[in-house]
């Protein structure tokens, strides 16, 4: 099955097998999407298993998401890495002699209101 959303953007829909939650999203048209307009940061504030985020780095966007459940967190947090290793490995190194590549800093998750002491 295969959405068709007009002449020019068409994605393959994805399966019951393959959805991570209930209301995926599809990350070919979110990476389509997201896309369109350079230089923004993306922004999703309930951002549940994050395609918008994978949809996000596959673009070489920047991303933030709001997420309240804990398990949906995790699994964005590794989601996002998962596809940032996807993407470093395809570039691959293919030079002899060149410099050994510089880790790149991990996805990091924190708190944006933090309770101070009285």
């Amino acid at each position: 099955m295969r959405f068709n959303l007009g002449t020019d953007l068409q994605c393959p829909a994805v399966s019951p097998s393959e959805q991570v939650r209930p209301a995926e999203n599809l990350v070919p048209l979110l990476t389509k999407t997201i896309g369109l307009v350079r230089d923004r940061i993306e922004f999703d504030p309930f951002m549940g298993t994050c395609p918008a985020g994978e949809a996000a780095t596959i673009s070489g966007r920047a991303f933030v998401g709001c997420e309240i459940n804990p398990h949906h967190s995790d699994t964005a947090s590794r989601r996002i890495e998962s596809t940032y290793c996807r993407i470093e490995e395809a570039k691959g190194q293919g030079v002899l002699f060149a410099a050994p590549p510089i880790p790149a800093p991990h996805p990091t998750q924190s708190a944006l209101f933090r309770e101070t002491p009285p």
